[in-house]
């Protein structure tokens, strides 16, 4: 399976537990500790700028196998033999094929959401924070499409104790695009109506774009994001979706 046919099996490929814990409670995901807060920064060997150099070749050669051919059919040697080192050397760096894979998917949640609240603008005008989670949604996707893949579909992969704090990092991103849509429904900006639910259609597909867009196509990037924020003020019940007024959020610099 490759990265863009993901979406097809998406849905059917998460386990029940999966989708239990993924359901974000009424308050914030991270009330009860586990938050893209307690998430490890990095797990990997910092000891020197060469340990440090190598442990980022290895993730890069393990998120590429692990989008083109899944987390179960990699093994340490291909790894290992992808970035060039012994298998033992592997080791000296991650503990195991499951340490590479949270530290893939911490580093994905903990950089999203990071990159999220540095260009928050709060909830003064929940219309203008809609529109900048949409232009920064789907810019600060842009061009990860295998680690969304990843974010997705290697869930399943994950071991419980793992599992779980991932989980709840995706929970207390989406909390922030339903927090914002209830306080549009609450100041009569949007129509009422689900919050949650309608939180994870619009995510669905703002998300999507990774599936599809190619750089040098028809529209330029820019236009897209506009297009989608008439999308997502549609879905989600605004009076008007006329999205033409500027904020700072509309160009979203693409943090690696």
């Amino acid at each position: 399976m490759n990265v863009r046919s993901f979406f097809d099996v998406a849905m059917h490929s998460a386990q029940p537990e999966i989708q239990e814990l993924a359901e974000p409670q009424e308050r914030s995901a991270g009330a009860d500790g586990q938050s893209v807060r307690n998430l490890p920064t990095s797990r990997v060997d910092a000891g020197s700028s060469k340990g440090a150099r190598t442990a980022e070749r290895i993730l890069e050669a393990s998120v590429a196998l692990f989008a083109d051919q899944g987390y179960a059919a990699v093994s340490m040697r291909q790894i290992a033999a992808e970035v060039g080192m012994g298998q033992g050397a592997l080791y000296n760096h991650f503990a195991s094929k499951q340490a590479i894979l949270m530290e893939i998917q911490s580093r994905h949640m903990t950089g999203l959401m990071s990159a999220w609240q540095a260009v928050d603008p709060g909830l003064d005008c929940p219309l203008v924070r809609l529109k900048a989670f949409v232009h920064f949604h789907i810019g600060y996707h842009r061009n990860r499409a295998r680690e969304v893949f990843l974010s997705y579909m290697e869930l399943r992969s994950l071991e419980p104790e793992n599992l779980a704090p991932i989980v709840a990092a995706r929970a207390e991103y989406e909390h922030v695009l339903r927090q914002t849509l209830a306080e549009g429904q609450a100041a009569g900006l949007l129509q009422p109506g689900d919050a949650a639910l309608t939180a994870k259609a619009m995510l669905a597909m703002l998300t999507g774009l990774t599936n599809w867009y190619q750089e040098g196509g028809r529209l330029a990037f820019e236009k897209v994001q506009e297009h989608y924020s008439h999308l997502a003020m549609r879905l989600a019940g605004a009076e008007s979706v006329d999205t033409s007024f500027h904020t700072p959020f509309s160009d979203i610099e693409e943090a690696r």
